[in-house]
């Protein structure tokens, strides 16, 4: 059970515990005597090239240098998965092992078009919160899923906790939110449960901002509105508003995803809401990846999705239960 809320009040419900079966994470990559130097603009962290000529997708097991000797032809691929032309993907695992210590609150989102990995910082004040804008639901579970387990191997539960919120699609998407120690509760996926999520969000806000509370920080990711119950419509959407203006100050994040057609009331209401919106980019399944547009203020970055694969699900609980990046200290530059 992970760190109890900074409070004597009650949960939204009880977590229960998912098996999963072991997997060897095979994919482990040794990082030992490489560092990398980044830069921090509007919540954005960049990671340059690496000493020696060595690129990141090479370090990232996603690009192969040019062979010396020749070799032997290549086994057989698996098919690519539907939506995602032939090719390599960007691994979410992989990808982290060659980044350096990241500061709690951190998620690594994917590569920029310079082969930089993307880093949210969701302690930034512009960045607090992330809203995924995508007709597809596919393409923004991925990027939350992604979001979800970079928070938790970069967090430890005491400064990090996770609530989810899964209606519109039954609690599949984020089903695998209840697996990491992060999780303070089942995955609502009912109108009634994921209602009473958002109200005990609103009551912890104002008894947090009474008490001068901010931590630990609870982050709610949120997949589709279209669940709202008619009954409780208006004051789950204004519940929602107040998060986003005022919920970072109390250490409470929401990662949003909806329609743009549904994001579009929201969103002209928020204006000065420190808001980092990720906007998908269709292309047809042409690319390797998904790819997402985010857009920070005047900022805006074009980005390829690195992706948790079922094959990695396993070894990123089991990371995570073991703390495996927030137990390291950042390294100062």
């Amino acid at each position: 059970m992970s760190t109890p809320i900074a409070s004597d009040r009650p949960r939204p419900g009880q977590r229960a515990h998912v098996g999963l079966t072991p997997q060897a994470p095979s994919f482990l990559m040794s990082t030992t005597g490489h560092r990398h130097q980044a830069s921090q603009t509007a919540g954005f962290a960049a990671v340059r090239e690496t000493p020696g000529g060595e690129t990141l997708l090479q370090r990232a097991g996603l690009e192969s240098p040019m062979p010396l000797m020749p070799t032997a032809p290549p086994a057989p691929q698996p098919e690519p998965r539907a939506g995602r032309a032939s090719g390599q993907d960007i691994r979410l695992i992989p990808l982290l092992h060659t980044m350096p210590e990241l500061k709690p609150l951190s998620a690594v989102v994917g590569l920029t078009d310079k082969g930089r990995p993307l880093v949210i910082h969701l302690d930034h004040p512009r960045t607090q919160h992330v809203i995924i804008a995508a007709a597809a639901h596919q393409p923004a579970m991925e990027l939350m899923r992604s979001i979800l387990f970079s928070l938790a191997l970069t967090s430890r539960p005491s400064q990090c906790q996770i609530l989810a919120v899964d209606v519109d699609h039954g609690g599949r998407q984020l089903a695998v939110a209840q697996a990491v120690p992060h999780a303070l509760t089942e995955t609502a996926s009912l109108p009634q449960p994921a209602s009473e999520v958002l109200r005990w969000l609103a009551e912890e806000r104002t008894h947090r901002a009474s008490c001068g509370i901010s931590r630990p920080h609870l982050c709610l990711f949120l997949a589709g509105l279209r669940w709202l119950m008619p009954s409780r419509r208006n004051a789950d959407l204004r519940i929602l508003e107040d998060l986003l203006t005022d919920g970072a100050a109390a250490g409470i994040h929401l990662i949003l995803a909806a329609g743009r057609d549904i994001l579009l009331d929201i969103e002209s209401r928020l204006a000065s809401a420190p808001i980092l919106r990720a906007d998908f980019i269709p292309d047809g399944g042409l690319s390797q990846a998904h790819r997402f547009t985010f857009l920070s203020g005047p900022r805006r970055k074009c980005v390829s999705l690195a992706w948790l694969p079922a094959r990695d699900l396993n070894a990123a609980v089991r990371l995570a239960e073991a703390g495996w990046r927030a137990g390291r200290r950042p390294r100062r530059r």
